[in-house]
């Protein structure tokens, strides 16, 4: 049992009315990982000092991570949006990334999983192809695996040496 005399931790959290440097990083992030990078620095230049709040070391080090470290901890968020069956946020975020050009050959063969058939894998491919990402060996071993037949598998194999990915 608990004693009365106790106080609860709500009863003496006093919440703040403004958002602080946390939150502001929190939101300074999910900007850089949407790829909405001017956006993110109009926030940390402008919209913090204006309400008097001061950047930290934490916001420096979210905007001044080089775009590989972006690039995986994307291809990570959409890995485990998959793995959790959301799906359609997988999508979202996908699509934010294509729109905002960050979208790299290790984001699509990571979306290739996420398709119901073939032919939206090769829809895939294409929209890679449109957007020049070019496609790579784990990208083809996916597509590989949703063949459903031995014609498909050689288009795919000639399409590979087509774009210079050795198998």
């Amino acid at each position: 049992p608990r004693s009365s005399s106790r106080t609860p931790w709500h009863a003496a959290y006093t919440p703040t009315k403004r958002p602080n440097v946390v939150t502001y990083n929190t939101l300074v992030n999910q900007l850089m990982m949407e790829g909405k990078v001017e956006e993110a620095r109009k926030v940390v230049e402008v919209e913090m000092p204006d309400v008097g709040v001061i950047p930290d070391l934490r916001t420096t080090e979210i905007l001044e991570r080089d775009s590989e470290r972006w690039s995986k901890m994307r291809t990570s968020h959409l890995g485990s949006l998959l793995k959790r069956n959301d799906v359609a946020s997988a999508w979202t975020f996908f699509d934010t990334l294509v729109e905002n050009s960050l979208a790299d050959e290790n984001h699509f063969t990571v979306m290739m999983k996420a398709c119901e058939t073939s032919t939206q894998q090769r829809e895939l491919m294409e929209k890679m192809v449109e957007h020049n990402v070019r496609p790579n060996v784990v990208t083809y071993t996916v597509m590989m695996k949703a063949c459903e037949s031995a014609t498909q598998q050689r288009e795919l194999m000639e399409k590979m040496v087509e774009h210079n990915v050795r198998p």
